[in-house]
């Protein structure tokens, strides 16, 4: 993950960071609209450490995987569906109808039968 992305969706982000730092106070968090700086001096603040410290316990949380939970947050539907468009394999029209592509219509054969 990257600050930028943290920051542009950053409702979906304050439970996990929460979860990551639980001594967090969720309003602040809220306040601090994915400035960087607040949530570190704010981190710092609560666990009675300097800034480099607590910037460099934000650099370890960055370096994790994207959440699903976060992925899939409502307040990132729109950026979801125009990114989908990558998942259309070449010469596939997404308005198409998906019958010619499958066999939607076929049973399928019980198991342990051919």
């Amino acid at each position: 993950m990257n600050w930028a992305t943290v920051s542009e969706n950053w409702k979906a982000y304050v439970p996990r960071l929460m979860t990551r730092f639980p001594d967090l106070e969720e309003n602040t968090l809220l306040t601090a609209d994915g400035n960087r700086a607040v949530v570190t001096a704010h981190l710092a603040e609560v666990r009675k450490t300097d800034a480099a410290s607590a910037d460099a316990a934000l650099t370890e949380w960055l370096e994790g995987s994207e959440p699903v939970d976060v992925m899939m947050d409502e307040y990132r539907d729109n950026e979801r569906i125009m990114a989908s468009h990558a998942e259309i394999p070449d010469g596939e029209d997404a308005y198409s109808d998906d019958e010619k592509f499958g066999d939607d219509n076929t049973p399928d054969t019980p198991m342990g039968r051919t």
